[in-house]
């Protein structure tokens, strides 16, 4: 009986994980340095905008490393856009995309 609790657990914790994608954008303990927006292009490869202090980049990030694609002018990313991002996207949302079934 506790073999299966512990297996359940164990599931649970594993497909949280991969359903989840890892951290939010906006989350973190920095006050200096914030994820804006990731995107994910491939297995482990993604392209991430953070913000630095006032200053926006755009980043690559794959196994290789993290690379600096460009720094961002100001005013390209929109407060409207932002405020979106700070929202954190809900479970059955996930779930429905991940599944094939999202709009």
């Amino acid at each position: 009986m506790i073999f299966a609790v512990a297996v359940i657990l164990y599931l649970s914790y594993v497909c949280s994980k991969k359903l989840g994608g890892g951290v939010l954008p906006g989350t973190g303990t920095s006050k200096n340095i914030r994820i804006i927006e990731k995107a994910f292009l491939g297995r482990e490869k993604s392209v991430v905008i953070i913000r630095v202090g006032r200053k926006d980049y755009l980043l690559g990030v794959s196994q290789e490393g993290i690379r600096l694609l460009k720094e961002l002018e100001e005013g390209q990313i929109t407060l409207e856009e932002q405020e979106e991002q700070k929202k954190p996207p809900r479970f059955s949302d996930i779930f429905r995309n991940r599944l094939g079934g999202g709009e």
